[in-house]
């Protein structure tokens, strides 16, 4: 103890801290009894009935709409009728404008001549001519001439109007009456044998930097090589978690009692499941920083081809299909992964695929990995958007013949020597086409002294097979806006009927939804 200057000591003080006091404990409700018997249970649910019918102003409204006198069979009845309409009801939205609803909105209904009014071509014809190229000292330079005069049919019908095969499921692909063989139509055995021989490969390499006493050891006993039926339990496993939506989840809580699927556990162990997942690979991954510099999704560019090639072989196309984009989600760190902020991922893997507008399906696919290093690129790499649509054509006919189909693309696309390359194949083609490309009149471009929904039409006066169509529409991002479209098809001078009360002009194409995809279909 300390001691003051006359020797008396003195005691050592210390700060008590401030402690809250605690608060009252809440008010607990009081436990409800469980019924012990059946009819204890039907006395606690007539109470709540009764409860809801005190409380509740609508209840006599309700049960006086029947009358003491109607039956039960008369009840039913009356539950089977719609309610009907009160013309007073406010919309749920009332500031949202009605929307005309469309008459032409599938590919049947594009094709039905009864969803189409008259529209009569202008007369006397009109002729345009666009110089393309100039004339120069020895070159006549070249120039397109345009008519607004419907050329007449004559003599037989063209190759690229009649359709080569039937659609529909190939021969080889209708055994597939589970779901294990349609799986397997397009994950085929050499895919799978790919799979298998690169995953063991860098398992191997792994296992021969451990010791003995580690890869014996009973704790390790799922440092083993793969098998085909592993492989084929690690990709259902995959499914799975991606049909549960637990993909972010962690594999800890993945295999847990609590919260995981017990299909997981019964599968494979966790620590096998964890291993697998780490040393799956689908290349050579000694040889790959050579095959890298010429082609930059070299990973996985084996397995794909193989994918394309089985996704084509199963299905025959239909008369209409489409070439568009897709931004698959992707946040991994890789060199050609894009950013599209129009996008609902913002950033992926993307790939320019031909896909059939009849169904959700996809027949090729071509991703996007860059510009390669190397001297001698493959020939998977391709630049330009129309070089895109070429290569996916040419890529297709090698499984299946498009002779007779029609083909949807983007303005981005479309352009007019393109359409003749296509015609030239027996394939036609319907697009929007940007205002710019070469070739298109400039009557047919602008929009001065013309009305909203006004439509004009010209035709190609060589070879009578190609048209372009004009059609005006006030937007109010952008006011007025001249959607041009070019088609090889035969098109209707007809405006689609609506049934709203804004009425519409649309020309000879109608936009339908299959698979997620936009395509524009041409109607005759």
């Amino acid at each position: 103890m300390a001691s003051t200057s006359s020797g008396v000591p003195r005691k050592r003080t210390t700060k008590r801290k401030h402690v809250e006091p605690e608060p009252p404990p809440l008010p607990q409700p009081e436990p409800v009894p469980e019924p012990e018997h059946e009819l204890d249970l039907e006395m606690q649910l007539f109470q709540q009935f009764r409860q809801f019918e005190s409380d509740d102003d609508d209840y006599d409204e309700l049960v006086g709409r029947l009358s003491p006198e109607e039956s039960d069979d008369e009840y039913l009845e009356h539950a089977d009728e719609p309610p009907a309409e009160d013309p007073e009801a406010e919309e749920v939205n009332p500031f949202r404008p009605k929307r005309a609803l469309r008459a032409v909105n599938s590919v049947d209904t594009s094709l039905d001549p009864e969803n189409y009014d008259p529209w009569t071509l202008p007369h006397p014809p009109e002729e345009y001519t666009v110089v393309v190229e100039k004339p120069k000292r020895n070159d006549p330079g070249k120039s397109i001439h345009w008519e607004t005069a419907q050329p007449q049919a004559r003599g037989r019908q063209n190759i690229a109007n009649v359709l080569a095969g039937i659609p529909g499921v190939n021969r080889n692909a209708r055994h597939a009456d589970t779901p294990v063989k349609a799986w397997g139509c397009f994950f085929s055995d050499d895919m799978l044998a790919v799979v298998l021989t690169n995953t063991n490969k860098k398992i191997n390499k792994y296992l021969s930097n451990l010791t003995p006493e580690v890869r014996n050891s009973d704790k390790n006993s799922y440092l083993r090589e793969a098998s085909a039926t592993e492989i084929r339990a690690l990709l259902g496993m995959l499914y799975y978690r991606g049909m549960l939506g637990q993909n972010l989840l962690d594999v800890k809580w993945l295999f847990g009692d609590r919260v995981g699927h017990p299909v997981f556990g019964a599968t494979m162990s966790k620590n096998r499941y964890k291993f697998l997942l780490t040393k799956l690979s689908f290349d050579d991954k000694d040889t790959r920083p050579e095959r890298w510099r010429n082609d930059r999704f070299t990973a996985f560019r084996e397995l794909h081809d193989l994918l394309n090639r089985n996704c084509a072989e199963a299905l025959i196309p239909s008369d209409f299909i489409t070439i568009d984009e897709t931004l698959y989600p992707m946040r991994s760190g890789i060199s050609f992964r894009q950013y599209n902020r129009s996008k609902p991922a913002k950033y992926g893997l993307l790939f320019r695929s031909l896909n059939d507008a009849r169904h959700p399906y996809t027949f090729f696919s071509l991703p996007y990995a860059g510009k390669p290093t190397g001297d001698h690129p493959t020939h998977h790499y391709v630049t330009g958007t129309e070089e895109v649509v070429k290569y996916l054509i040419n890529q297709m006919e090698e499984h299946r013949q498009l002779r007779g189909c029609n083909l949807t693309i983007d303005r981005l696309c479309t352009s007019l020597p393109l359409t003749e390359w296509l015609f030239e194949k027996g394939i036609t083609v319907t697009g929007t086409i940007q205002t710019n490309r070469k070739g298109l009149p400039q009557e047919m471009k602008t929009t001065d002294g013309r009305e909203e929904h006004s439509y004009k039409v010209a035709w190609f006066r060589e070879n009578k097979n190609a048209s372009l169509h004009s059609y005006v529409v006030n937007t109010k991002s952008s006011g007025t806006k001249n959607v041009l479209l070019v088609t090889s098809m035969k098109p209707t001078s007809e405006s689609q009927k609506t049934m709203g009360n804004r009425s519409r002009l649309h020309t000879n194409c109608t936009t339908t939804q299959r698979g997620g995809r936009t395509s524009l279909i041409n109607g005759q």
